[in-house]
């Protein structure tokens, strides 16, 4: 409670510097985005043209193939803002990438799956074993396939688990390169569509106590510079999460004309993991307690223990880093 009374305070002190004579900030010339093809509230936005409407500049969108790609632009300072998964998301902040974690995007569940070929007939984690499994490293289908395997009992190093990008790995599995991946939407479905069940999905993952998500993180330069711009942003955001709420269909035929999907695969992607609005997102369970905050530094500790971090993280990092007050200040008219 005392977090969540911190939180609201520091909005009202945000907009009313936003708001006083003489206070108002001059906007940037253009506002650089950076992000990935998903079916996210994101997608709509960007598609409905809302976030330059908002932001009242030039806005361009840059396309990455993994967050491991945004993570890099942000420590370059080549972006301003950029969604990612939760893993690479804790990678940023455990190695100091000075960034805001403001918005969850989805909570990931069927839409991040391990397919692995049909004819295998494998039906556990067991008969993975002496497979080669591809998976983009230090993502979230990364770690939950490396969780998924350790809940199994089964050791990675029986698994041939190998680093690929998500558009490389459909190709490799017609192929023959591979035996399946843990990757997400559109892969997945084009890969149970080339001969391949799905074994297990971030959903059940999630089951075992090791939620992911895909998140939005903001330059904390840009974000000190212009905090309206950030809670213009989010306010996209669950306007986008709003459009999908009320109007299904208006919000498929959004995203399908913006990722070149159906909008019915468009919509059984977004049905598969679960958007939340703002206020969901300040509830306890997300921003408004600690539990982010612990979610992402536990996957941070956990890949430290696999050795893709050099130094332990800190959890104070973790605490700076997840920062509620840009959805305490979306809220306000």
């Amino acid at each position: 409670m005392l977090k969540k009374g911190l939180v609201l305070l520091t909005a009202m002190v945000l907009l009313m510097g936003l708001t006083a004579p003489g206070l108002a900030q001059s906007l940037p010339q253009k506002v650089v985005i950076g992000t990935q093809t998903l079916a996210d509230p994101e997608g709509i936005a960007k598609e409905e043209q809302w976030l330059s409407e908002a932001m009242g500049t030039e806005v361009d969108i840059v396309h990455f193939d993994a967050g491991r790609d945004v993570n890099t632009a942000m420590a370059a300072g080549s972006i301003d803002f950029g969604i990612l998964g939760s893993v690479p998301a804790a990678l940023a902040v455990a190695n100091g990438v000075a960034c805001k974690v403001i918005y969850i995007q989805s909570v990931l569940g069927e839409v991040e799956s391990l397919a692995v070929r049909e004819s295998l007939n494998v039906t556990d984690a067991a008969g993975l074993k002496g497979l080669t499994i591809a998976t983009p490293f230090s993502s979230t289908s990364h770690y939950s396939l490396l969780k998924y395997l350790e809940c199994m009992g089964v050791a990675p190093a029986e698994v041939d688990v190998v680093d690929m990008k998500a558009s490389e790995t459909v190709a490799a599995f017609i192929r023959g390169d591979i035996d399946g991946a843990f990757i997400w939407d559109p892969q997945v479905t084009e890969l149970v569509h080339n001969g391949a069940v799905i074994l297990t999905s971030a959903k059940e993952v999630a089951k075992l106590g090791y939620a992911t998500m895909d998140v939005e993180i903001v330059s904390a330069k840009f974000a000190q510079a212009y905090p309206e711009l950030v809670a213009a942003y989010v306010r996209c955001m669950d306007r986008a999460v709003a459009l999908y709420n009320a109007d299904p269909a208006a919000a498929g035929a959004a995203l399908s004309a913006n990722i070149g999907l159906t909008a019915e695969e468009c919509l059984r992607q977004v049905a598969s993991s679960t958007w939340l609005t703002v206020q969901e997102q300040l509830s306890e369970v997300w921003f408004g307690g600690a539990a982010l905050t612990d979610n992402l530094y536990e996957t941070a500790m956990f890949l430290y223990d696999q050795g893709n971090l050099a130094a332990e993280p800190s959890r104070d990092a973790f605490a700076a880093a997840v920062d509620a007050q840009y959805l305490a200040a979306a809220q306000q008219p």
